[in-house]
């Protein structure tokens, strides 16, 4: 079912409500009356939605794992290659900027980083390229290194007041990995 505009604009209050004060403070030193007095939203109308502040992070941190899920998968229309879908991921943490450093910046969820390598697009995508030439056991070794060193080249960037633009470090990984593999 649709969520109409009303619910889809509460949510969204709500949620950078939520950004605003995890810049502040710790997810477990907000209250529901904290955030609802933020997001100028009544608290009944809040537990329509969610039962804790917990849950309205899970699902925006749900959120932008289905993103980047959805900028991997080979049906996403507006990306040709491997570099076009990475450029897609970093637009999206540009244009979601304050979420996305709190979320790789581990601030909130400490686990983010493992919910994100263990996406089945990042798995399936670098696996093809990991392989060739690896042992089996080998091969995971090799992906951890890579998965690692790009999360932590986008930390780098996300963290820059003054960022490169997302295509030039979707180039610069893609260049990166390939050369790894050449």
């Amino acid at each position: 079912m649709k969520e109409n505009q009303r619910v889809r604009l509460t949510k969204k209050m709500l949620r950078e409500s939520l950004v605003g004060l995890l810049a502040e403070k710790s997810i477990h030193k907000i209250s529901v009356r904290e955030l609802c007095d933020r997001a100028e939203i009544n608290r009944t109308t809040f537990y329509k939605y969610y039962g804790s502040q917990y849950d309205l992070f899970k699902d925006m941190e749900n959120e932008v794992l289905t993103k980047i899920e959805l900028y991997l998968s080979a049906d996403h229309e507006q990306a040709a290659d491997d570099e076009q879908r990475l450029a897609g991921i970093l637009f999206y943490f540009d244009e979601n900027l304050e979420l996305c450093r709190l979320l790789i910046n581990n601030t909130v969820d400490s686990v983010f980083f493992e919910k994100l390598i263990s996406l089945t697009m990042i798995r399936r995508l670098l696996g093809e390229q990991l392989v060739e030439g690896y042992a089996n056991g080998d091969s995971e070794y090799v992906y951890q290194f890579v998965v690692n060193g790009g999360f932590n080249l986008v930390k780098r960037w996300i963290n820059k007041e003054k960022r490169e633009p997302p295509e030039a470090i979707a180039g610069l990984l893609i260049k990166t990995v390939y050369k790894i593999f050449a």
